[in-house]
């Protein structure tokens, strides 16, 4: 079971990435940082995705237990 309650692959698949975002920062991938406060730790999903080189849209049905 994750944080939200809910249990499966996918909120488990879901509890992974957010966990492994939140480890990273922008400079540590080579990202400028703009500005310094930020509403959660780590990358932010669209840095992510770029990194990655899929669509923001992609990544987030990923990693959201809300996606259909």
């Amino acid at each position: 079971m994750n944080q939200t309650g809910r249990t499966g692959p996918k909120a488990e698949l879901g509890a992974f990435l957010r966990s492994r975002r939140a480890r990273m920062r922008p400079e540590d991938a080579g990202l400028r940082s703009f500005g310094s406060r930020r509403r959660v730790p780590g990358l932010r999903r669209e840095e992510l995705a770029q990194l990655a080189g899929v669509s923001v849209d992609y990544y987030t049905s990923h990693s959201s237990i809300r996606a259909g």
